[in-house]
């Protein structure tokens, strides 16, 4: 009886996944063909939808982590303190459930950490008020330094 609901829990996962993606084009504004490319693209061309057959905690690790991208990784002038928690808990989450997301989490940490040096150095070293992350075209993520320290701990 109990193994009946380990075939929920993929089914329910992999739909919001492809629902939570979906969103998140149009939140970037893509096209509506990019969009349906893309979303395509997610179901047919990657591993998602056979693991979500195969291995039950593998879509809700999936989930967990596109959550914490998602609100890590929305375009926008600063992140909040709730939402760089929030996003560090499901990222962490994610890699709790399948091992194989300590990957992302480290792709992640040296982002954030990234973005906060390019901060400091830009606010210390130049007073000239030379922007280094619009300089190496990572002025979309700058906002990843104000309160990235958050996410990393």
């Amino acid at each position: 009886m109990v193994e009946r609901g380990l075939y929920f829990i993929p089914l329910v996962s992999t739909w919001l996944i492809w629902i939570g993606f979906n969103l998140y084009c149009r939140y970037v504004k893509l096209s509506p063909f990019q969009q349906c490319l893309a979303v395509f693209l997610l179901i047919f061309a990657s591993n998602l939808t056979l693991y979500a057959g195969m291995y039950w905690e593998h879509t809700l690790a999936v989930l967990f982590c596109l959550i914490g991208m998602i609100i890590l990784l929305i375009p926008r002038e600063s992140v909040t303190v709730k939402e760089a928690i929030w996003a560090g808990f499901f990222v962490g989450l994610s890699a709790w459930i399948r091992s194989e997301f300590l990957a992302m989490v480290a792709t992640l940490t040296f982002l954030v950490g990234v973005m906060i040096i390019l901060r400091l150095v830009s606010n210390k070293m130049f007073e000239n008020n030379l922007d280094l992350p619009k300089l190496l075209n990572l002025d979309k993520l700058s906002y990843l330094g104000d309160k990235g320290w958050i996410f990393m701990s």
